[in-house]
């Protein structure tokens, strides 16, 4: 029983936890007005159907709720429309799992209403960069971003520069998964309302 103290199962609702407080199970189920039998809720009114408390009884308790749930929770019913070349549709930067996209090049990308045609990893990273520095700078100069982007206004510190504004540049010498990692930070730190979409296609 010590194992299942804390369980859904194990546990009850009430008003009145001082006055039931470590008393015996019939003195919860039987006090009057307070008790068991007396509360409004199932959960509770279903303790009624047993005379003691034990692994058994919890058990049947715990089976009990999960059918409820499952009747109250429903798995809504959806149709799902085929779509054809799944691999290949658009989708929010923010849901690509960055390791996706060794084997991907870039179709195209939209960006504040903006279609980018004929894009590359590198091309995405400095028309993202640009837009969020531009439009969220303090955001940048956090020290975690710093950091992670390099950013200076000394481009010799860089192995290959990437000039985001007219004083500051960051490292561009980047895998395409490190590209997108570091736009998926980006745009989570700056909270942008506006979402990526980036096609995908194969090499």
């Amino acid at each position: 029983m010590k194992k299942y103290i804390n369980t859904a199962a194990n546990l009850s609702l009430s008003a009145f936890n001082r006055e039931l407080s470590n008393s015996v199970f019939q003195k919860k189920r039987d006090l009057p007005e307070k008790g068991y039998k007396f509360s409004p809720l199932r959960m509770d009114k279903f303790l009624c159907n047993f005379d003691y408390w034990n692994i058994e009884t919890l058990r049947l308790r715990k089976e009990w709720m999960i059918d409820r749930f499952k009747t109250i929770w429903k798995y809504p019913e959806l149709e799902f429309e085929e779509r054809q070349n799944e691999d290949n549709r658009e989708v929010d930067i923010l849901d690509i799992d960055s390791i996706e996209v060794t084997s991907k090049k870039i179709d195209y990308f939209i960006f504040f209403d903006t279609k980018y045609e004929k894009a590359s990893y590198q091309s995405l990273f400095q028309t993202v960069v640009k837009i969020m520095f531009e439009r969220e700078p303090n955001i940048f100069f956090g020290a975690d971003l710093v950091e992670y982007l390099k950013l200076t206004q000394n481009p010799n510190e860089l192995r290959n520069s990437l000039k985001i504004s007219q004083v500051y540049y960051i490292e561009r010498n980047l895998s395409a998964a490190a590209i997108v990692k570091r736009i998926q930070t980006i745009l989570i730190k700056c909270e942008t309302d506006d979402i990526l979409l980036i096609k995908l296609k194969d090499e």
